[in-house]
């Protein structure tokens, strides 16, 4: 039995120095100190490697995504003329993992652009969907004043950057 023990916890040992070894080369690659990055490794800009829809194959376009990103003027933190409003809508959800267990209410909020007419059903509208993580709650996107997302997306639309 002892001898049984001694053989189980050796192939443990020799299981684990397999593992530990066969990464080690990655490892090695992470413990790059601040002191061993050269400067050129981290000012290089953002690229990605494009395709058009009916590339084939052969060569890639490399487009810069830079161009996308810009500071968000003061102006769009502040009220825009033409606001949109937030609807608080409230529904019923259950836990598919446990049919046993009762519905829970849960909340969710809908921005409207400015102009939206509920009576118009042949204006159709984009939709764009904000899912909060874990440590968020429903409300951080349009009741928290400081995530500034309602002022943002009034201005954006007002100034037509994006459709409403």
């Amino acid at each position: 039995m002892k001898r049984l023990m001694a053989a189980i916890v050796l192939m443990l040992v020799i299981v684990c120095c397999v593992t530990a070894c066969a990464g080690s080369d990655v490892s090695a690659v992470n413990r790059k100190t601040d002191q061993e990055i050269r400067p050129e490794e981290t000012m290089k800009e953002p690229e990605t490697t494009a395709r058009s829809s009916g590339d084939t194959g052969g060569d890639t376009a490399r487009q810069e995504q830079t161009e996308y990103i810009g500071t968000v003027p003061d102006a769009c933190f502040e009220n825009a003329k033409q606001q949109g409003q937030v609807t608080e809508i409230r529904y019923e959800s259950r836990d598919y993992t446990a049919d046993d267990e009762p519905a829970i209410e849960k909340t969710a909020y809908i921005y409207l652009p400015y102009g939206y007419d509920e009576d118009d059903s042949e204006t159709r509208y984009d939709i764009l969907y904000l899912m909060h993580g874990w440590t968020m709650t429903a409300g951080d996107f349009f009741q928290d004043p400081q995530s500034g997302i309602v002022n943002m997306l009034d201005h954006m639309i007002q100034s037509g950057d994006i459709p409403p």
